[in-house]
């Protein structure tokens, strides 16, 4: 398919399951279970993940008691994830994920640098999630071969990951 044709022809993406991605380029949403090739962790409490969506909100006696006067400006709001597998039924894919800041280091300089006057907030993505992916076929894997190095059959890549 021509990347003119897909243009114009399929803006949504097309709920598929991994044995059904056939071509390269095609904008699909999968769900399925994640299997982590390289965790994170989470800086408030040391749990596992695979992305990670931090902010930290400096507070003060106003935003304490009057939400009102709270400056947007004394948020730091960071994200990281690494690349993982998502399992279905039907097979595996990897998730290509952009590395983005390092959080763990980014919120141990903030506790340093001011203390504890902070509201943090962290979302992530672990290890077992089921998600839904909408993204594009990079790459497909042959599968024939016993002997393939690698664990997966295609490669997703421009990936919007979020929870089931």
């Amino acid at each position: 398919m021509s990347w003119f044709r897909r243009l114009f022809t399929r803006l949504a993406p097309v709920p598929r399951r991994v044995a059904e991605l056939e071509e390269v380029g095609e904008f699909v949403e999968l769900r399925g279970i994640v299997e982590a090739l390289r965790v994170l962790h989470n800086p408030l409490d040391g749990s596992e993940a695979v992305m990670l969506n931090y902010s930290a909100r400096m507070l003060s006696r106003v935003d304490q008691q009057v939400e009102l006067f709270f400056d947007e400006s004394t948020t730091t709001r960071l994200a990281q994830g690494a690349s993982f597998l998502l399992r279905d039924q039907s097979g595996v894919v990897m998730i290509e994920v952009e590395g983005g800041d390092d959080v763990e280091a980014a919120h141990e300089g903030l506790i340093s640098r001011f203390g504890a006057g902070f509201d943090f907030n962290v979302d992530i993505i672990a290890p077992g999630d089921e998600v839904v992916v909408h993204g594009r076929v990079r790459e497909l894997v042959a599968g024939g071969s016993p002997h393939r190095s690698a664990g997966w059959t295609a490669v997703i890549g421009d990936a919007r990951i979020e929870l089931a």
